[in-house]
């Protein structure tokens, strides 16, 4: 598990964008080299995420999600890792955590095991 903010997406989009467009001895798509250019001047350590989106013309690339509730996060904990995807297995935003332990809380384990007799889940 590890924390992952809105600034990590930040600092990540260069080398993302990097990694998707790479250069080629053919050339870049019209587009791809002047938004390089762009995001290279950009100080990701201090930008904010509309000069991202703007620059690229969307936000997908600065979009830091809960995967639970589908809002858009400041901070999330991305739980487990696909190394073939090279992405989080699922990103939850605080309240999100908090719901997940209470699922599985002392209180609600007991719950459960009195509605099934005692018996676990098939």
């Amino acid at each position: 598990m590890r924390l992952r903010t809105t600034r990590d997406v930040l600092l990540g989009v260069l080398s993302r964008w990097e990694r998707q467009y790479p250069r080629t001895r053919n050339g870049d798509y019209a587009w791809v080299g002047p938004t390089r250019a762009k995001l290279k001047a950009l100080d990701f350590a201090t930008c904010s995420k509309g000069d991202v989106d703007e620059i690229i013309g969307n936000t997908s690339w600065t979009e830091n999600q809960c995967s639970e509730c589908e809002k858009e996060v400041p901070a999330v904990v991305e739980i487990g890792w696909d190394e073939e995807n090279e992405c989080a297995l699922a990103r939850l935003c605080p309240a999100c955590v908090r719901g997940a332990l209470a699922v599985v809380s002392p209180e609600a384990l007991r719950r459960a095991r009195a509605s099934r007799g005692g018996q676990p889940r098939p």
